[in-house]
């Protein structure tokens, strides 16, 4: 990474080795525009900040990256792992890790190497196990200890996974990504009111420089659990942070959709999201569906065809497929449709809703569900 004549590194070690030869040959200042750099490529850990405070406030740097010949000759050979990492040459680079740590226990990056090539090859229990080689001491110790929580949860671990993090947050309890990926734990297994609380708590610690997938995670927990005030708000809050981001656009549009809300701007939404990611199924499907919802059947046909050829296996979409043809006439497609959709094994509430159709049709099932909803219930706002 980095610019044509700016540094290339390979990894932390090696922006802290730079940073202090330059500290020791009293370029202070370039030293910092280093960390600068390397911060900006994205390398994080708490030891590069730390330096970097180092240096601001005048401490003596010694260079200590590297403290004797098999460290050095470790990280060389480290090197060349990650570099056949990056080539998808897993077992190669798999082989030289083990030869880095054989050389140097103490190179910590090889232990984290090794248990990411692991987890690739999915074997987690074995990754987990290298994650857990990280010292509490260590500065990457927070990052092996995520590490070593996605590993267990990928080996449906998932109590152990969030003990991990929550023993985590005991030990770091500024540290806003162990609260985000909490979060992410609670939200995959669905347990969203956790979720929403973690993604708080993260937030709280972050203030203005939270990003806006944080606030899109949190929005969704919120959808999921009926605070659609909430979600809405931190929805448009994660567009504007980013604006015309396709995710944020397609999960806003497609729930006004849902909710029978500004049907003008949801559509004008998910039509940006296509055109951002044409070749995403679901966010096509989205297109088709608001277009299905407002009326436009004929023209829902073929965005909700296209959405079928992205995500042949989806029974959602193959459902949506099935509405669309039944309501321009095509019913013997719209049962193929349906049934298709039953193969995929859909959600019950959903399976249940889909053999009505098989049974009734399209046309007695939406009868049916508008003489069981509310009496409250109120048009979409745009009439």
């Amino acid at each position: 990474a980095g610019d044509e004549n700016g540094p290339r590194y390979v990894n932390a070690a090696a922006v802290i080795a730079h940073a202090q030869i330059l500290a020791e040959l009293d370029r202070r200042d370039d030293a910092l525009s280093a960390i600068d750099a390397a911060l900006a490529m994205g390398f994080g850990g708490e030891a590069i900040p730390q330096l970097a405070a180092d240096l601001r406030a005048g401490k003596e740097i010694a260079f200590d990256v590297i403290r004797e010949p098999a460290e050095g000759a470790s990280e060389a050979v480290l090197l060349l792992a990650g570099a056949l990492s990056r080539e998808q040459a897993d077992r190669r680079a798999l082989v030289y890790t083990r030869v880095a740590q054989h050389m140097s226990p103490l190179v910590e990056e090889a232990a984290l190497l090794a248990a990411d090539i692991l987890q690739q090859q999915r074997q987690y229990d074995l990754a987990a196990k290298e994650y857990a080689k990280i010292e509490p001491t260590s500065s990457l110790f927070d990052t092996a200890e995520i590490g070593r929580s996605d590993a267990l949860f990928a080996d449906e671990r998932e109590d152990e996974a969030a003990e991990v993090l929550t023993a985590l947050i005991r030990k770091s309890p500024q540290n806003a990504d162990v609260r985000v990926a909490l979060g992410d734990l609670y939200r995959r297994t669905e347990a969203f009111d956790k979720a929403s609380v973690a993604y708080t708590d993260a937030l709280d610690l972050l203030g203005e420089r939270a990003g806006w997938f944080l606030y899109y995670s949190r929005g969704i927990t919120f959808e999921r659990t009926d605070r659609w005030d909430q979600a809405e708000a931190d929805f448009r809050k994660a567009l504007e942070i980013e604006p015309d981001q396709p995710l944020v656009l397609n999960y806003l549009g497609y729930s006004l959709v849902e909710l029978r809300r500004n049907f003008d701007e949801a559509l004008g939404m998910i039509e940006t999201a296509v055109e951002q990611r044409p070749e995403d199924g679901y966010i096509t499907d989205s297109l088709g569906w608001v277009l299905y919802r407002i009326g436009k059947f004929e023209e829902a046909v073929a965005p909700m065809e296209r959405a079928v050829e992205l995500a042949p296996i989806d029974p959602i979409i193959n459902d949506h497929l099935g509405d669309v043809y039944w309501m321009v006439g095509r019913t013997l497609e719209a049962e193929f449709q349906w049934r298709r959709a039953l193969s995929f094994e859909p959600e019950p509430e959903d399976a249940q809703r889909i053999r009505r159709k098989l049974e009734v049709g399209l046309d007695v099932v939406l009868a049916e569900e508008e003489a069981e909803a509310p009496v409250t219930e109120t048009a979409n706002d745009d009439g």
